[in-house]
């Protein structure tokens, strides 16, 4: 539980509980070629209350996911990942106190009611299928550049290319400078 300090609406207190597990397995077809694949589960909840104690709102959400990701080191100072990932989410759902609403003001709403007239989130089951390779050369022990791009096709949003590039130089031990692009999203 966490005060929210500035906050312009009676919302002044929010809780989150995160519950996640995971299983990975991993295939060494030698010491240069591996295959990893990973289960995952979380279920989200979040809640909003006054500093009173008045609930003014809370979510839950429940996330899967498949990874499947294969990393090559077969070119010298070079290693490549390749993968796919399936993430399912189910939204919207009832928080573990039974609450999917969101309200602004104590006094604006019946808290009896506010699941039947108010809505935080939309119950929405959706599936996100992505794809994605990352290659990282040195070129020498003070030098490294990178790319990478990821294909993201999300029900909403649709399509989504994102790239990313760098460079990464070790002046000395201790000072590393990095210099890249990327373009981002967040479906």
């Amino acid at each position: 539980v966490k005060e929210l300090y500035n906050f312009y609406r009676d919302r002044e207190v929010f809780q989150q509980s995160l519950t996640a597990i995971s299983a990975s397995y991993q295939h060494d077809f030698s010491n240069q070629v591996k295959w990893t694949n990973t289960l995952t589960y979380a279920q989200d909840h979040f809640g909003l209350s006054s500093k009173t104690g008045t609930t003014m709102g809370g979510t839950r959400e429940d996330r899967y996911g498949l990874k499947s990701l294969l990393t090559l080191n077969i070119i010298a100072n070079n290693r490549l990942a390749v993968g796919a990932e399936v993430r399912h989410f189910k939204m919207g759902k009832k928080n573990q106190f039974g609450n999917n609403f969101i309200a602004n003001v104590v006094g604006s709403f019946n808290p009896a009611t506010a699941n039947e007239e108010l809505s935080m989130g939309f119950r929405k089951d959706i599936s996100v299928g992505s794809i994605f390779l990352e290659d990282f050369y040195s070129v020498n022990d003070q030098l490294d550049l990178f790319f990478a791009f990821r294909n993201d096709n999300h029900p909403f949003w649709g399509n989504s290319f994102t790239p990313r590039l760098g460079i990464l130089y070790a002046a000395t031990k201790n000072l590393r400078f990095r210099l890249s692009y990327q373009s981002g999203f967040r479906g």
